[in-house]
């Protein structure tokens, strides 16, 4: 049987590229790009869920479509 002790440079190494290789896949292929869909008329939405005074980060509404979006004012949730 093989010590364990031969064995850590291979774990080590095969770990830190499945690592990377799964945080590229995940940020690079549009897979999950769906998964979070804009709310029609979503302005009225969020002035009816104001009086509830509901935590940040509970629900997601003014969704933007790309990184570059989440960056404007209008996409901020106060």
């Amino acid at each position: 049987m093989t010590a364990l002790s031969s064995l850590w440079l291979p774990i080590l190494v095969s770990s830190v590229f499945v690592f990377v290789a799964s945080s590229l896949i995940h940020m690079l292929l549009p897979w999950h790009k769906g998964d979070y869909r804009k709310v029609p008329d979503q302005d009225r939405v969020m002035e009816a869920l104001r009086p509830f005074g509901i935590a940040p980060g509970d629900y997601m509404l003014r969704a933007a479509r790309t990184c570059r979006r989440c960056a404007r004012p209008s996409t901020s949730t106060s």
